[in-house]
């Protein structure tokens, strides 16, 4: 009984709870003011007035009656609300005594209403007496903290769309522009209550908003449960192992369990696009090709999915905003169809922990016990397949698939395969588990994550680049034994930009400890290199002594540093510069290999790099300033690499 789960308002009320929270509301605690559409007897409406005993419902609307609380007591307001809820009742069954002064239950038939002083206050008017689609108007854009859709309609468009763009004729007189409206948070319990336009309009002007398909999803979640439940105990039944009554009992009883999954997914998504939102607005240039790589293969274009073009992400740079979340929520939507198919096709066996993943997906009491029916499970693949892809995306974020293959070519079971390596290597479970601490708030849970997903994202583009080597079990320990040695080995610049993440975890209240531990995970890429060079002819400490002091005395470390943190100009722009960045990670490469061992080594990274630089590679030095200057171009990185082999070819010769 979907209605008696509540899933779907549960659901929704998962992605509002991030919303207030991140900014500061908590929803459990503090009282808040709600506008909503839609009555109490109803599923998604119903069961989401009914979820906070802290809601202050003022005013709501449905398809027969106007409803007006100007201030409502939230516990006596909450349980007239329970009980009509129970009852399946709506507005008219209300019991008005349980009103604050000047509260009424009206008819939408009315040719106008009669305001009181506390409507017309609460609406912000002087006239006592209104139209009914005056007031519907006036709801819509009252000051609260959440609008609650859990209705049937488009009641919001762009302010530069026409009320047939919205294609809900019914309500043309009623339907208002996003820029009107005043609330604070939008949650889309039902379908199709704004347009898309007019969800991107109102998250620009700041309104916190996502999609219906992301609010509402707790239905369709449950519903593929539900059936893949079936579908695992049918043949069951069909063997006898069970009764049809002791499978019905079983599927009752892992009912709270399956919601409480299917209300994580929700959070999961919604948490995703608030860390979306933070990558977007470091450079929103770097969603071009993301946005380019889910159109091309949907076979669709940005103008029909609604999405910004590379002069609106400029535009978006210049006034410093990233994408939407529902522009956001569009794009991870098409990236996770495209992933989900490719990894459908793929090989299990090359994707480590996949048996794992599905046996995850069903509860507990069932994977214990039937773990050879889940294997044999006629969508095994495709229940695996969604897990990783929501797994993958949930935490790397919508452009993790697509920027992958824009910068490898690699396939997405390769690029899963190397991402499942690289998330165990960090410790990403533990990290994650460790930011979920209610202590740390939200930017500083979000801000510490992106570090993490950032040093994923430098392991799985190393690994997937033509011409090297996958993650390997002996690799990923090498790698792993070179990071935590190379947090150790002191070296000025290397301690600098630790200390700096430090420092900048920690005043986002993020525990010194932990906020240790992921800063050293920023010289990820620096540790893969030295497993790669250190042949057991030197102590490991040696190679990361060697490969620090001649990355800053070449200049080329600073030049990596430098291509990571550029901002971006055109479309092309991230991809490209992600490119290079990996060619100047190979040329050092190369410039270690053919500069003869020394014993500067002993002197430890500074020294040894004030050697270079005052003998072997002084000129070196000179010419990497000469070309790249203090503000470098594409172009200039790309003649200094250049340079790079052919000093290098110069030297071994």
């Amino acid at each position: 009984d979907y209605k008696k789960v509540g899933i779907t308002a549960r659901g929704g009320w998962m992605t509002v709870r991030r919303l207030f929270r991140e900014n500061g509301l908590e929803p459990n605690t503090d009282t808040f003011t709600v506008a909503g559409i839609g009555d109490t007897g109803g599923d998604v409406f119903g069961n989401g007035v009914i979820e906070h005993e802290t809601i202050k419902l003022v005013a709501a609307f449905n398809h027969l009656h106007i409803f007006f609380d100007p201030d409502p007591d939230p516990a006596k307001s909450y349980a007239e609300r329970k009980r009509l809820f129970d009852a399946s009742k709506g507005w008219d069954a209300y019991d008005t005594s349980t009103l604050s002064e000047g509260g009424g239950i009206f008819s939408r038939q009315s040719k106008s209403i009669q305001l009181t002083p506390q409507i017309q206050e609460l609406l912000g008017v002087l006239k006592d007496e209104l139209p009914v689609d005056t007031v519907l108007r006036l709801i819509l854009r009252l000051n609260v903290d959440l609008l609650w859709n859990g209705g049937i309609g488009t009641y919001v468009k762009a302010s530069h769309e026409t009320h047939a763009d919205a294609g809900d004729p019914s309500n043309d007189s009623v339907r208002v522009d996003a820029t009107q409206l005043r609330c604070k948070a939008v949650g889309e319990g039902g379908n199709l209550g704004f347009t898309q336009a007019a969800r991107v309009e109102f998250a620009l002007h700041g309104g916190n908003i996502n999609t219906d398909f992301i609010d509402n999803s707790g239905g369709v979640d449950m519903s593929d449960h539900e059936v893949n439940l079936k579908i695992l105990l049918n043949p069951l039944v069909s063997s006898g192992a069970i009764t049809l009554d002791e499978r019905n009992v079983l599927l009752e009883k892992l009912t709270d369990e399956v919601a409480d999954d299917v209300l994580n997914n929700n959070d999961n998504h919604a948490r995703q696009l608030s860390l979306d939102v933070i990558r977007s607005e470091r450079d929103p240039m770097w969603f071009s090709s993301t946005i380019d790589w889910a159109c091309s293969r949907s076979k669709t274009s940005r103008l029909d999915l609604q999405l910004p073009s590379d002069d609106d992400l400029k535009r978006r740079v210049a006034n410093r905003q990233g994408l939407t979340r529902p522009e956001l929520a569009t794009v991870q939507a098409h990236v996770k169809i495209h992933a989900y198919n490719a990894l459908q096709q793929s090989d299990p066996d090359n994707l480590p922990g996949f048996r794992d993943l599905v046996l995850e997906y069903f509860p507990t009491s069932v994977a214990k016990k039937w773990p050879e029916a889940i294997a044999s499970h006629m969508l095994y693949q495709s229940i695996g397949a969604t897990v990783l892809t929501n797994r993958i995306v949930g935490l790397s974020g919508s452009w993790f698939f697509p920027l992958v293959s824009e910068l490898t070519s690699a396939s997405i079971e390769r690029i899963s395969n190397a991402w499942i390596h690289a998330h165990a290597l960090v410790g990403g479970a533990e990290i994650a588990n460790e930011l979920s601490n209610g202590q740390i708030p939200f930017q500083g849970r979000y801000k510490a994550w992106i570090m993490v997903t950032d040093a994923i994202l430098e392991l799985v583009v190393g690994w997937c680049i033509p011409g090297e080597s996958g993650p390997t079990e002996e690799h990923v320990a090498q790698v792993r034994e070179a990071l935590q040695r190379v947090g150790r080995i002191s070296d000025a610049a290397k301690d600098d930009r630790i200390a700096s993440r430090v420092q900048s975890l920690e005043s986002k209240e993020v525990p010194t400890k932990l906020a240790k531990r992921i800063a050293k995970l920023g010289e990820i890429s620096i540790a893969r290199e030295v497993a790669i060079l250190h042949d057991g002819q030197e102590s490991l400490r040696d190679t990361i002594v060697r490969y620090l002091a001649v990355g800053e005395a070449s200049r080329i470390l600073p030049s990596i540093r430098a291509l990571t943190a550029r901002k971006s100009e055109g479309g092309w722009d991230p991809v490209a510069t992600g490119i290079l960045r990996y060619r100047y990670v190979v040329l050092l490469r190369e410039l270690i290999a053919v500069l003869p061992r020394s014993a500067d080594v002993r002197l430890g990274v500074d020294r040894m790099k004030a050697r270079l630089g005052l003998r072997t590679l002084k000129d070196l030095q000179a010419l990497m300033d000469h070309i790249l200057g203090d503000q470098p171009s594409v172009a200039a990185f790309m003649v200094a690499e250049a340079r790079v082999h052919a000093w290098t070819e110069h030297f071994e010769a």
